[in-house]
Protein backbone atom coordinates (compact mmCIF):
# COMPACT_ATOMS: atom_id res chain seq x y z
CA UNK A 1 0.00 0.00 0.00
CA UNK A 2 1.12 3.69 -0.91
CA UNK A 3 2.15 5.33 2.07
CA UNK A 4 2.44 9.02 1.68
CA UNK A 5 3.36 10.10 4.94
CA UNK A 6 6.94 8.11 4.21
CA UNK A 7 7.14 9.45 1.15
CA UNK A 8 6.83 13.00 2.28
CA UNK A 9 9.32 12.11 4.53
CA UNK A 10 12.17 11.06 2.33
CA UNK A 11 11.22 14.19 0.46
CA UNK A 12 11.99 16.55 3.18
CA UNK A 13 15.11 14.44 3.86
CA UNK A 14 16.31 15.49 0.69
CA UNK A 15 15.72 18.56 0.54
CA UNK A 16 17.26 18.87 3.90
CA UNK A 17 20.69 17.13 2.58
CA UNK A 18 21.19 19.61 -0.30
CA UNK A 19 22.03 22.67 2.04
CA UNK A 20 25.29 22.60 3.73
CA UNK A 21 25.45 20.91 7.16
CA UNK A 22 24.91 24.14 9.63
CA UNK A 23 22.71 23.69 12.68
CA UNK A 24 25.48 21.53 14.72
CA UNK A 25 28.89 21.05 16.05
CA UNK A 26 31.12 19.13 17.82
CA UNK A 27 32.08 19.81 21.23
CA UNK A 28 35.99 19.51 21.96
CA UNK A 29 38.63 20.04 24.62
CA UNK A 30 39.94 23.61 24.20
CA UNK A 31 43.39 21.81 24.66
CA UNK A 32 43.18 19.54 21.29
CA UNK A 33 44.86 22.82 19.30
CA UNK A 34 47.07 25.52 19.95
CA UNK A 35 44.61 27.57 17.82
CA UNK A 36 41.78 27.53 20.98
CA UNK A 37 44.35 28.57 23.45
CA UNK A 38 45.25 31.97 21.44
CA UNK A 39 42.30 33.30 20.92
CA UNK A 40 41.00 32.72 24.46
CA UNK A 41 38.48 29.96 23.83
CA UNK A 42 36.53 28.75 27.19
CA UNK A 43 34.40 26.57 25.23
CA UNK A 44 35.32 25.02 21.69
CA UNK A 45 33.37 23.20 18.76
CA UNK A 46 34.97 21.37 15.86
CA UNK A 47 32.90 22.25 12.59
CA UNK A 48 34.38 19.84 9.90
CA UNK A 49 35.93 20.22 7.26
CA UNK A 50 35.53 23.15 4.16
CA UNK A 51 36.11 23.30 0.94
CA UNK A 52 36.80 26.51 -1.51
CA UNK A 53 33.15 27.65 -2.51
CA UNK A 54 31.22 26.78 0.76
CA UNK A 55 28.43 28.75 2.51
CA UNK A 56 28.14 28.64 6.10
CA UNK A 57 24.82 29.92 6.95
CA UNK A 58 22.54 29.45 10.13
CA UNK A 59 25.11 30.27 12.63
CA UNK A 60 23.90 31.53 16.37
CA UNK A 61 25.14 31.58 19.50
CA UNK A 62 23.22 30.56 23.34
CA UNK A 63 23.63 32.22 26.57
CA UNK A 64 23.80 29.35 28.93
CA UNK A 65 23.32 30.43 32.70
CA UNK A 66 25.03 27.74 34.77
CA UNK A 67 25.26 29.40 38.12
CA UNK A 68 23.13 30.05 41.22
CA UNK A 69 22.28 33.27 40.49
CA UNK A 70 20.34 35.81 37.70
CA UNK A 71 22.86 37.06 34.69
CA UNK A 72 22.00 40.31 32.98
CA UNK A 73 23.46 41.28 29.43
CA UNK A 74 23.84 44.92 28.25
CA UNK A 75 23.73 44.81 23.92
CA UNK A 76 26.17 48.05 24.30
CA UNK A 77 28.97 46.08 26.10
CA UNK A 78 28.75 42.98 23.37
CA UNK A 79 31.31 42.31 20.49
CA UNK A 80 29.78 40.48 17.58
CA UNK A 81 31.61 37.26 16.56
CA UNK A 82 34.67 37.52 14.66
CA UNK A 83 36.74 35.09 11.83
CA UNK A 84 39.53 34.87 12.45
CA UNK A 85 41.69 33.43 9.17
CA UNK A 86 44.69 30.67 9.05
CA UNK A 87 46.62 29.64 6.72
CA UNK A 88 45.96 32.93 3.90
CA UNK A 89 42.38 31.52 3.88
CA UNK A 90 40.21 34.53 2.52
CA UNK A 91 36.31 35.05 2.96
CA UNK A 92 33.38 36.88 2.22
CA UNK A 93 30.29 37.45 4.27
CA UNK A 94 27.39 37.14 1.69
CA UNK A 95 25.26 39.76 0.90
CA UNK A 96 27.47 41.75 3.24
CA UNK A 97 28.85 42.62 6.68
CA UNK A 98 26.61 45.74 7.88
CA UNK A 99 23.47 43.09 8.95
CA UNK A 100 25.12 39.97 9.48
CA UNK A 101 24.53 39.67 12.65
CA UNK A 102 21.36 39.79 14.85
CA UNK A 103 20.24 39.42 18.33
CA UNK A 104 17.03 37.13 18.32
CA UNK A 105 13.81 37.56 18.88
CA UNK A 106 13.76 34.66 22.03
CA UNK A 107 16.13 37.22 23.67
CA UNK A 108 13.67 39.88 23.66
CA UNK A 109 11.49 38.08 26.37
CA UNK A 110 13.80 38.14 28.73
CA UNK A 111 14.19 42.40 28.50
CA UNK A 112 13.77 44.28 32.02
CA UNK A 113 12.72 48.14 30.87
CA UNK A 114 13.64 48.62 35.09
CA UNK A 115 17.31 47.15 34.66
CA UNK A 116 17.86 48.32 30.81
CA UNK A 117 19.38 45.11 30.22
CA UNK A 118 18.19 41.03 29.32
CA UNK A 119 18.15 39.48 32.87
CA UNK A 120 18.45 35.53 32.34
CA UNK A 121 17.63 33.16 35.44
CA UNK A 122 19.63 30.85 36.66
CA UNK A 123 20.31 27.14 35.05
CA UNK A 124 18.24 28.57 31.75
CA UNK A 125 19.43 29.48 28.34
CA UNK A 126 18.29 31.18 25.28
CA UNK A 127 19.28 31.59 21.96
CA UNK A 128 20.58 35.27 21.82
CA UNK A 129 22.64 36.17 18.72
CA UNK A 130 22.04 34.70 15.54
CA UNK A 131 23.11 35.58 11.80
CA UNK A 132 20.49 36.76 9.38
CA UNK A 133 18.09 34.83 7.24
CA UNK A 134 20.13 34.44 3.93
CA UNK A 135 23.70 35.62 5.36
CA UNK A 136 26.51 33.34 5.29
CA UNK A 137 30.32 33.22 5.11
CA UNK A 138 31.99 32.39 1.84
CA UNK A 139 35.14 30.34 1.76
CA UNK A 140 36.96 32.46 -0.93
CA UNK A 141 40.13 30.99 -1.44
CA UNK A 142 42.89 29.14 1.37
CA UNK A 143 46.18 27.75 1.28
CA UNK A 144 45.71 25.24 3.77
CA UNK A 145 45.93 21.85 3.12
CA UNK A 146 43.39 18.77 4.10
CA UNK A 147 42.41 19.08 7.25
CA UNK A 148 44.35 21.47 8.32
CA UNK A 149 42.73 24.70 9.74
CA UNK A 150 41.32 27.33 7.94
CA UNK A 151 39.05 29.63 10.39
CA UNK A 152 38.32 30.00 13.63
CA UNK A 153 34.82 31.73 14.93
CA UNK A 154 34.57 33.53 17.89
CA UNK A 155 31.96 34.22 19.59
CA UNK A 156 32.01 36.28 22.42
CA UNK A 157 29.80 37.36 25.38
CA UNK A 158 29.70 39.59 28.45
CA UNK A 159 27.18 39.11 31.01
CA UNK A 160 27.27 40.77 35.14
CA UNK A 161 26.27 37.74 37.76
CA UNK A 162 22.82 39.46 40.25
CA UNK A 163 23.28 38.68 43.65
CA UNK A 164 21.21 38.92 46.62
CA UNK A 165 18.73 41.96 46.45
CA UNK A 166 19.01 42.84 42.86
CA UNK A 167 22.99 43.95 43.19
CA UNK A 168 24.38 43.49 39.76
CA UNK A 169 28.22 43.05 39.81
CA UNK A 170 30.23 45.79 38.90
CA UNK A 171 32.86 43.16 36.32
CA UNK A 172 31.36 41.54 33.39
CA UNK A 173 31.98 38.26 32.70
CA UNK A 174 33.22 37.21 29.81
CA UNK A 175 33.11 34.20 27.75
CA UNK A 176 34.95 33.06 24.13
CA UNK A 177 32.77 30.00 22.16
CA UNK A 178 35.41 29.04 19.18
CA UNK A 179 34.59 26.82 16.40
CA UNK A 180 37.19 25.56 14.48
CA UNK A 181 36.82 24.89 10.63
CA UNK A 182 39.38 22.79 8.96
CA UNK A 183 39.74 22.73 5.14
CA UNK A 184 38.58 20.14 2.75
CA UNK A 185 40.68 20.34 -0.39
CA UNK A 186 44.03 18.87 -0.83
CA UNK A 187 46.60 21.80 -2.23
CA UNK A 188 47.70 18.92 -4.35
CA UNK A 189 45.10 18.62 -6.63
CA UNK A 190 43.60 21.51 -8.99
CA UNK A 191 42.40 24.67 -7.07
CA UNK A 192 38.75 25.31 -7.19
CA UNK A 193 37.59 28.37 -9.34
CA UNK A 194 36.41 31.58 -7.52
CA UNK A 195 32.69 32.10 -6.66
CA UNK A 196 31.68 34.49 -9.14
CA UNK A 197 27.58 34.62 -8.34
CA UNK A 198 26.06 37.52 -7.02
CA UNK A 199 24.34 36.89 -4.04
CA UNK A 200 21.32 35.18 -2.88
CA UNK A 201 19.14 34.33 -0.42
CA UNK A 202 20.01 30.36 -0.39
CA UNK A 203 23.43 29.13 -0.02
CA UNK A 204 25.42 27.91 -3.29
CA UNK A 205 25.27 24.30 -4.15
CA UNK A 206 27.51 21.90 -5.88
CA UNK A 207 26.45 20.35 -9.12
CA UNK A 208 25.41 17.24 -7.15
CA UNK A 209 23.57 19.18 -4.70
CA UNK A 210 22.00 20.68 -7.66
CA UNK A 211 20.59 17.45 -9.07
CA UNK A 212 19.46 16.25 -5.84
CA UNK A 213 17.19 19.23 -5.31
CA UNK A 214 15.66 19.11 -9.11
CA UNK A 215 15.25 15.13 -8.55
CA UNK A 216 13.65 16.16 -4.83
CA UNK A 217 11.22 18.42 -6.26
CA UNK A 218 10.04 16.40 -9.24
CA UNK A 219 9.29 13.84 -6.68
CA UNK A 220 7.54 16.50 -4.68
CA UNK A 221 5.61 17.02 -7.58
CA UNK A 222 4.53 13.51 -7.87
CA UNK A 223 3.04 13.19 -4.71
CA UNK A 224 0.95 16.03 -4.92
CA UNK A 225 -0.34 14.46 -8.50
CA UNK A 226 -1.09 11.39 -6.92
CA UNK A 227 -2.66 12.72 -4.45
CA UNK A 228 -4.86 14.63 -6.83
CA UNK A 229 -5.28 11.55 -8.63
CA UNK A 230 -6.96 9.89 -5.30
CA UNK A 231 -8.93 12.57 -4.45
Amino acid sequence: MFNKKALSFWVLALLAFTTSSTFAYQEVSCSTDPLFEQYSCNQCFNWGEQIVGSNIWFLNDKWVNNNDNAQILYKDEQDMPSMKSINETTWNQLPDAEKFWEYTEELNKYYSEEEGGYILPWQESVSWLQSAEGYAYNLESTNAKKWDPVWVLVYSIAVHNIEWENDVQVEAIKHNECVLFTSGSDKTEEPALPVTEEPKKLPQTGPEHILLLILAMILAFGVVKFTQKRS
